[in-house]
């Protein structure tokens, strides 16, 4: 089984080097809604729907639900 948390924690870390993303605070993956909820800096929220996602999916939408 994937870790979908530590997934997250990965592309976060090399989201937050680039141009696009920078201001992006947080990825936290809910298990129970098969949602990343991604954070910025100014306080605003993205949903992102992973349901039934594998990890290399889960990273596509992710960056696609975040406009990155």
């Amino acid at each position: 089984m994937e870790n979908k948390q530590l997934i997250c924690t990965l592309l976060l870390a090399a989201l937050q080097e680039t141009r696009g993303a920078s201001d992006l605070v947080s990825l936290v993956y809910v298990p129970e809604k098969e949602m990343v909820v991604g954070t910025f800096t100014g306080g605003g929220i993205k949903l992102c729907n992973v349901a039934a996602d594998s990890g290399c999916a889960m990273i596509r939408d992710i960056m696609r639900q975040l406009g990155v």
